[in-house]
């Protein structure tokens, strides 16, 4: 018999403009291309997530006792991303608490201004969350200090401490005027005659 051929890596199929594989996969052209344009949009929303993160209105609270400085280590912090606490998602797409405990698409911001109340240090982050590219600003809290002692007595682990950012953030005045001016925006109607 004929000995096999010895060909590069990757051969073009003429019949249908596709690459051809080692192992016999195929991925067409138009499959390229869309896989390095989900790449690019992955990119920039990362750019424009590091962008959020320093924009002067949307980064810390107006009173940022508890914002941690940039020379502080937060590696070994816990991590919060709004998804662990949205009652919208799944758990497998990354909500980490019972929906009671839960609510509706949260910012990262509401957390920022819970954790503040808490007494908790934070730090924001922007990083991309990998279940959810919309998830763009994660953020660091730390429960206990050097010493190992807890910073609020009521937050002893990370899972007290979503279940606790639900709670406050479904509860917090600001929360309820946004869910007020989105269902009540509509203005009232008029009365039936007698």
């Amino acid at each position: 018999g004929r000995a096999p051929r010895v060909g590069p890596a990757r051969a073009g199929c003429r019949c249908c403009a596709a690459t051809m594989f080692p192992g016999g996969g195929a991925i067409s052209q138009r499959q390229m291309r869309e896989a390095q344009a989900m790449q690019q949009k992955m990119m920039e929303q990362q750019q424009r997530a590091l962008q959020e993160l320093h924009h002067p209105q949307l980064s810390v609270p107006p009173e940022h006792a508890m914002l941690a400085g940039d020379d502080v280590d937060v590696t070994r912090w816990h991590i919060v991303y709004p998804s662990y606490i949205d009652a919208r998602k799944s758990q497998g797409d990354g909500r980490r608490v019972a929906k009671a405990n839960a609510v509706p698409a949260p910012h990262y911001y509401e957390i920022l201004l819970q954790c503040e109340k808490l007494g908790l240090p934070y730090r924001p982050e922007a990083k991309l969350y990998p279940r959810d590219f919309l998830d763009r600003v994660r953020v660091r809290v730390q429960l206990r200090n050097g010493a190992g002692e807890l910073h609020n007595a009521a937050i002893p682990n990370k899972y007290h401490l979503l279940c606790e950012l639900g709670r406050r953030i479904k509860e917090s005045p600001e929360r309820k005027n946004r869910e007020t001016r989105l269902v009540g925006g509509g203005g009232g109607g008029g009365g039936g005659g007698g």
